[in-house]
This record gives C-alpha cells, sequence and structure tokens, in this order.
C-alpha cells in the first residue's frame, strides 16, 4: 500500500501532524524533507499560515499549487544546503538522511537563526497491556528491529546534540491496528532499512495476527533550534 492510499485509510500522518501543534506565520518558510509523497507538506499547506513550502522529493516530483518540489540532485545534503529556510520537518523520513553528519551540517546551514527542527523518526508498539510489542516480535523473529530503531533514534539525537540547542524528546500518541502498523512499516522509509525483504516483513508480524489486540503508536518525535 502506498502513502497516499494508505493516509486514505488511517489518516496516520494527519494525526502525527495534529499532534505536532505547528505554529507558523505567512513571513516564515518551512521545508519538508518527510518522503511521504508530498502528504506532510499538503499538510502544511492546508494550515494555511506559511509563506513558503518546499518539498523535498527523491522520486515522483509533481506539481502541486503552492508547494515548491525540490528534486534531489547529487545528494540529499547537497540538495538541503541550497535552500534556506524558518522549519525544518520529516515526518517518518529519517532513515533517508545518509550521509547522517553531512545531513545533519546540512539541516543546521540550511535553517536560518532561530529555525526549528521537527523530526518523527518512529513509532514504538504498546498492547493494552503496555507490552512493547516491537522488541517482542524483534526478539521472536530474532532479529534486532526494534534496536536498530532505537540506536537509530539515539545516534540521530546525539548528533543533533553537537550542533543545534535545546534538543527534545517527545511522543505523540495514537491508536492504532495491526493493519495500520503494517502499512506504516512496509513503506518505503521503513521497509528498506529494517527488513530483508517481503517474505521477512510479513513473518515478523505473524505472531501478532491472531491476537485481537487493541495497540498504541507512540511516535518518538525530537525538536531542536538554531540560535
Amino acid at each position: 500500500m502506498n502513502f497516499t492510499k494508505a493516509e486514505e485509510k488511517f489518516l496516520t500522518y494527519l494525526k502525527i501532524f495534529d499532534g505536532l501543534n505547528i505554529q507558523g506565520n505567512k513571513n516564515l518558510t518551512v521545508c519538508d524533507i518527510s518522503f511521504n509523497d508530498y502528504l506532510t507538506a499538503g499538510y502544511l499547506k492546508e494550515k494555511k499560515v506559511f509563506g513558503r513550502i518546499y518539498n523535498v522529493a527523491f522520486s515522483n516530483i509533481k506539481t502541486i499549487d503552492g508547494i515548491i518540489s525540490v528534486p534531489v540532485q547529487g545528494n540529499l545534503a547537497f540538495t538541503i544546503n541550497r535552500l534556506k529556510c524558518d522549519l525544518l520537518i520529516s515526518m517518518g523520513g529519517t532513515y533517508k538522511f545518509q550521509p547522517l553528519y553531512d545531513v545533519i551540517h546540512s539541516l543546521h546551514r540550511c535553517l536560518n537563526l532561530a529555525g526549528r527542527l521537527i523530526l518523527v523518526v518512529y513509532p514504538d508498539i504498546y498492547d493494552e497491556y503496555g507490552k512493547d510489542i516491537l522488541n517482542g516480535l524483534s526478539q521472536i523473529s530474532q532479529n534486532a528491529v526494534k534496536e536498530k530503531l532505537n540506536r537509530w533514534f539515539v545516534t540521530l539525537k546525539n548528533s543533533l546534540s553537537n550542533i543545534f540547542v535545546d534538543v527534545k524528546e517527545e511522543t505523540i500518541m495514537q491508536e492504532t491496528s495491526l493493519e495500520e502498523i503494517k502499512a506504516i512499516f512496509g513503506n518505503d522509509n521503513y521497509f528498506n532499512p529494517l527488513f530483508k525483504d517481503n517474505e521477512f516483513f510479513e513473518s515478523f508480524f505473524k505472531p501478532i495476527e491472531t491476537a485481537n489486540k487493541k495497540y498504541t503508536l507512540s511516535w518518538r518525535v525530537i525538536r531542536a533550534l538554531k540560535i
């Protein structure tokens, strides 16, 4: 299921967007580096509080009124370096920050003074009893999916802390279903770095297919400031 079809069914990114409580005004420029088929950029446009909206994309470049498409040229760090904005946001796209340290420095150079950075990194998953589902599935499969995600989060936060100020963590909670969970981790931003192939992906989630439990997404978010 692609980003747009999944969003029409689950409104995953809309719920994240609402939880971020983004403030802005017509004098500010925002840059979306979510790589989620313009969903984040579209919600920023609907908010109607930014003077200019950039959307950086590797492929599927679109012409959308009110959104400036920026194709990645050379590499992501070089492309971001060419922009200037007051807010940088990535909802689920941080695994594409490669090479990481080059991209982090480009994010810093891209932001104007007092510019803000918001990165929605990944969702933890809990059942109704508070059990860490990703950790449990990682142990059953003997593949460190949860460890990879947590390690990436820590590396990302530490890298930001070396150059940004006021680096903070927060979470956004959402009720969810197994179908939505598989749609999130099956998209390009997570599937490629975490799962070897579709067979492994299906086997990873198989232990909870008949569990018939309620689940909660706890999205891990990093905010930072440039001064």
